[in-house]
């Protein structure tokens, strides 16, 4: 399998996923942080929910605690494995 097919199958295989009302990145950065209720509201407004591919590698990297606290809806989302091919393909 080349490149491109790879890269191809793995969009076509998390086409669609959401997080929905999971808890992602930023939220789970500020749960990380000791904020609650209405300190979480904003974070949560700013996390991307529609588009895995809209997630930075560098924010996967940079928000590295959050993984302590996102659901698994929020792993669907964020961990996919955009993290994987961007590290082997450098894409």
């Amino acid at each position: 399998m080349n490149k491109q097919n790879l890269i191809q199958e793995i969009k076509t295989a998390f086409k669609g996923v959401t997080l929905e009302d999971g808890i992602g990145l930023l939220e789970g950065n500020g749960l990380d942080d000791w904020l609650d209720g209405d300190d979480l509201i904003p974070l949560r407004q700013q996390d991307e929910r529609e588009n895995w591919e809209n997630i930075s590698f560098e924010d996967i990297c940079n928000y590295e605690s959050a993984y302590s606290y996102i659901d698994a809806k929020g792993i669907h989302l964020t961990f996919s494995i955009r993290n994987k091919y961007k590290q082997l393909f450098i894409i």
